[in-house]
């Protein structure tokens, strides 16, 4: 059975609907739990559903789902706020900025030194069941609907701190994947998942608190790492100065 944040639920309690601490506390001893069910279900909704239990966040990550072209990241967000940061190196050089502040979108090409300007809309938040995330069509085929993202951050938003494509990619099918224990990792009380995927093996780690993905490991047949997300630090809920955009050495494209 799974956690079922509908819209009346939703409407009725507000978005954090699941006590973090109750689950973290069974999460503690899931190797000899009987509800190993109900806490894959718990680890499923945090990852869909990860922007209802944090407003800020910082840290840094390697992005490396192409292990010859790892990217190097740092970023920043304030949700509530709609402000954030984010840097990205490849071997060891500035590629690409983005900041979001005030309504507008700057992206900068850090080679070229030039930079592209846009609206930035507030993103409505709809409501959607955790049950209704990966559905089948009529004619047979599946349709996957994600909430809006709210972190206004390229890579670290969609394979970090909100991974419901993440989620539904690779945990939608409960039975190709377990809760194998859970561990300290930079500070935070992570869930340890492992399983398979089409044709690959994984292996993640979830911040049991937040629904953040913290790492992840792609393996082939062989057993050799064919893609790879690593968070190397990260602080939630913090206050934070976000990084603004100073325009005077870029050029607008």
């Amino acid at each position: 059975m799974l956690i079922d944040s509908g819209i009346e639920e939703y409407k009725r309690t507000g978005p954090q609907i699941i006590d973090v601490n109750e689950y973290y506390n069974l999460l503690q001893h899931v190797e000899y739990s009987e509800r190993l069910d109900e806490l894959k279900s718990y680890i499923y909704h945090m990852m869909l559903n990860s922007i209802d239990y944090f407003q800020t966040a910082s840290g840094s990550m390697t992005y490396a789902m192409n292990p010859d072209y790892p990217i190097e990241i740092y970023f920043q967000t304030d949700m509530p706020k709609q402000i954030s940061y984010e840097i990205d190196y490849q071997f060891g050089e500035p590629v690409s900025e983005f900041y979001v502040a005030d309504s507008k979108i700057q992206t900068v090409n850090c080679k070229n030194k030039t930079y592209r300007e846009s609206l930035n809309v507030e993103k409505a938040q709809f409501i959607i069941s955790d049950n209704e995330r990966y559905v089948q069509l009529d004619n047979g085929e599946f349709m996957t609907l994600n909430r809006s993202d709210n972190t206004n951050l390229g890579i670290p938003g969609n394979s970090c701190l909100f991974p419901q494509s993440v989620a539904v990619l690779y945990l939608n099918q409960f039975d190709n994947w377990t809760i194998s224990g859970v561990t300290d990792y930079i500070g935070r009380n992570c869930a340890k998942v492992e399983g398979v995927n089409q044709d690959c093996s994984f292996e993640m780690l979830i911040d049991t608190q937040t629904g953040a993905m913290l790492s992840l490991n792609n393996y082939n047949s062989e057993g050799k790492v064919t893609g790879n997300i690593l968070v190397h630090d990260i602080s939630f809920n913090e206050r934070m100065d976000c990084k603004r955009f100073d325009g005077a050495e870029y050029s607008l494209e």
